[in-house]
């Protein structure tokens, strides 16, 4: 489904869902 192209954007996704599960929890 993605390309290599998105593997960075998939990466940045990843490394805020963390940040933004804090800020809503």
């Amino acid at each position: 489904i993605f390309e290599i192209a998105d593997i960075g954007l998939v990466g940045d996704l990843f490394t805020l869902l963390p940040e933004l599960e804090a800020a809503l929890g």
